[in-house]
């Protein structure tokens, strides 16, 4: 547990920070092994509040024009808030139809470019991602592969909740 001293967005000084601004923090009372730990990209919340971590979730989200399909099984980093977490695509629930949302094929074989989808991904470590619906800010991913963005998305539920 740390004090907050100061909040600074682009250099302007803010009273408050509300879920999803990005903001500069300064801080005090905190111990020289917490302080080892604070790293750009983290997140922070009230005491009486804490987020949960989770490592397994599914998300809808729109392919790119990346070469190879996305395949269950394929290694990935998860981008959220611009920091990335290794992880892998555990399952492929369902392809959609780009306009209507509808189902097109459940259980597809792989997600071909170009085309809208539902998949579940597992971390390899714990990550602070909630639900769009719940926190935009937090429910939004992008997917790389091999220094190539191949997916982008929303977080549609959390299927493991860690604490």
């Amino acid at each position: 547990v740390a004090t907050v001293k100061s909040i600074t967005s682009q250099g302007a000084p803010m009273k408050i920070a509300c879920g999803g601004d990005n903001v500069e923090l300064s801080v005090r009372d905190i111990d020289h092994d917490q302080q080892q730990q604070l790293q750009v990209g983290q997140i922070i919340c009230a005491p009486h509040k804490p987020l949960h971590f989770i490592q397994e979730f599914k998300a809808k989200v729109l392919t790119l024009s990346a070469k190879i399909p996305l395949f269950a099984g394929q290694n990935i980093v998860v981008f959220s808030l611009g920091s990335g977490k290794p992880a892998f695509i555990h399952r492929l629930v369902r392809q959609i139809d780009r306009k209507t949302g509808e189902t097109t094929r459940e259980k597809p074989r792989c997600i071909p470019r170009m085309s809208a989808a539902e998949i579940v991904i597992r971390t390899h470590d714990p990550v602070c991602i909630y639900p769009f619906r719940d926190n935009p800010a937090l429910g939004r991913i992008s997917i790389r592969r091999a220094n190539e963005t191949v997916a982008y998305g929303i977080i549609e539920s959390v299927v493991q909740k860690l604490s």
